[in-house]
């Protein structure tokens, strides 16, 4: 089988990767795939998405980031991903904002994507800071959150798994690379409209 490979490229060491087994000429609304970050030989899922709502969630993000003024609310002082943990287990009083219909930690404005694989969860971030760079950011969610702890041999308290978070991994995007980033999602959602256009006209 071929494939081929959209690749938002970090640095010489790390990059976001999404390996089609079709041609992006044939990608619709619902090909789903992951989006993988490749941390030198190493490689987590940041996304089990579709295609085209991981790359117009990106798109959405770099556009935002690239104003320079995306910067975290000021109630957020700790790590963002911190936080994130801290609010599903209720430890202190967060701000909260309406979205439509749903009331929730203002936060979550700043999430890019989530995924679950494996027994781990991780949860990518992008935001300004108070100077105006880009920062990408990867944190790892409580794993054990919404399981049975009779039936998980590998079960460690909240408390205790808290004591040792740290963000998996955090950086400052260039403008320049943020921009070629922007530039490749742009194309590639114009081409995949393209796509779905042709197959309801019939062309």
């Amino acid at each position: 089988m071929k494939y081929y490979e959209i690749k938002f490229v970090l640095d010489r060491l790390h990059a976001l990767v999404i390996t089609l087994d079709i041609p992006i000429e044939e990608i619709g609304c619902c090909y789903r795939i992951p989006v993988y970050m490749v941390d030198g030989k190493k490689k987590i899922i940041l996304s089990n998405n579709t295609v085209q709502s991981d790359l117009q969630t990106l798109n959405s993000f770099l556009m935002q980031t690239l104003g320079g003024d995306f910067v975290l609310h000021a109630s957020i002082v700790d790590d963002i991903g911190y936080l994130y943990n801290e609010y599903y287990q209720n430890k202190s009083k967060y701000i909260e904002v309406q979205v439509g219909r749903v009331i929730t930690w203002v936060g979550y404005k700043y999430q890019l994507w989530q995924a679950y694989y494996r027994k781990k969860r991780f949860v990518t971030w992008m935001y300004n800071n108070v100077n105006g760079d880009i920062i990408f950011e990867i944190t790892p969610f409580y794993p054990f959150l919404f399981c049975n702890p009779a039936q998980e041999p590998n079960y460690i308290i909240y408390e205790e798994w808290i004591k040792k978070y740290k963000p998996y991994f955090i950086k400052i995007i260039s403008r320049e690379i943020a921009q070629q980033w922007l530039v490749k999602s742009s194309s590639i959602l114009e081409q995949i409209d393209k796509n779905i256009v042709r197959w309801e006209t019939g062309q």
